[in-house]
């Protein structure tokens, strides 16, 4: 703890007196009035129409109000007709381009990401009998003796080679060595 010292409270009591006369000065003069600055009567021109872009058209807002009846509206509707029909005429069916009947995929056909079922190799027997590659391949904790072509766990094998058995699933050939 602070030992209770005489200097302490001084020093205390001057910031909070220096601190509460600052606010009382701010609310004070704030609520003074002011004059505004004089603001400068000099208006500045500046050219607006060399600031935008040259566009490829432009609109002509000069039309009549229809509102309030005036000008001729009956001519500009027929204006706007023969101008319809002028457009009309002019085109022919040979113009036309028929889109294709047939949707073409631009994107290359991706292979979908086959999951294979967990298979250990372990290892080629050759049978005597017959002279075919028998391979030794462990799923599961279970093992299992395959010829080539045989399904294991829904996979089909596909080559067996001596350190090494290759299996297909739903078109993706995985290579499982020992």
């Amino acid at each position: 703890m602070i030992k209770d010292n005489t200097i302490t409270r001084i020093i205390l009591g001057i910031a909070l007196i220096g601190i509460w006369g600052l606010v009382i000065y701010r609310v004070v003069d704030s609520m003074k009035g002011k004059d505004t600055p004089n603001i400068s009567p000099i208006i500045y021109w500046t050219d607006t129409a060399s600031n935008f872009v040259n566009q490829s058209y432009q609109l002509h807002l000069g039309y009549n109000d229809p509102f309030l009846k005036v000008g001729n509206f009956k001519s500009d509707i027929e204006n706007i007709n023969n101008f319809e029909n002028e457009i009309t005429s002019n085109s022919s069916s040979t113009d036309v381009v028929t889109p294709p009947t047939t949707i073409q995929n631009l994107l290359p056909q991706q292979t979908p990401k086959v999951q294979f079922p967990p298979l250990e190799y372990i290892g080629l027997v050759i049978n005597k009998q017959n002279g075919q590659q028998l391979a030794v391949i462990k799923h599961h904790n279970e093992i299992h003796k395959v010829y080539l072509g045989d399904k294991i766990a829904n996979c089909t094998v596909f080559n067996i080679q001596k350190d090494s058995v290759q299996v297909s699933l739903r078109g993706a050939i995985n290579t499982i060595k020992r």
